[in-house]
């Protein structure tokens, strides 16, 4: 998955197949518990910073069929292990999002009802509940899997 594809897509240029192919390609299973992202980066002058709004362009790619539910592991995974892209520090909302898309294990399963839900959130049509406090004992015998980055230099770097 190129992040130059997010950052498109983001914006409205890129078209939601060419998300969902690089997405598709991306994730590769190394165990039951294990897998690793493939992830191009941005060239390393090259910054973006993600908004609700563009995640709910995510959403209703869902909504819509274009894109699978659990596409969103992978998307948030790439946001979240990237140098290049961001959100804004103070958005919280971004960042509750994008960490409950990159761990449905332990979060909200990523199927139409939930996403509709993200959506709500994004969009201000609905509150996000209160965080709940997490211990040790509460995610014994969950599913707990380990997903690592696959570093792909852009095709312009050195």
């Amino acid at each position: 998955m190129k992040e130059a594809t997010l950052r498109d897509f983001f914006l409205g240029i890129a078209a939601v197949d060419k998300l969902a192919v690089e997405v598709r390609g991306a994730v590769e299973h190394q165990s039951a518990t294990s897998r690793q992202v493939h992830i191009e980066d941005l060239s390393a002058d090259e910054a973006f910073t993600i908004t609700a709004l563009m995640l709910v362009r995510v959403c209703d790619a869902v909504l819509a069929g274009s894109l699978p539910g659990p596409a969103l592991e992978p998307i948030a995974f790439a946001v979240i292990a990237s140098d290049h892209l961001h959100w804004a520090e103070d958005d919280d909302l971004v960042s509750r999002v994008l960490y409950d898309w990159a761990s449905p294990e332990i979060n909200w399963e990523l199927t139409p009802e939930n996403v509709r839900m993200f959506r709500g959130w994004l969009t201000g049509e609905a509150e996000p509940p209160p965080l709940p406090e997490i211990t040790p004992d509460m995610i014994g015998g969950r599913f707990i899997g380990r997903t690592a980055k696959v570093w792909i230099r852009p095709p312009d770097s050195a």
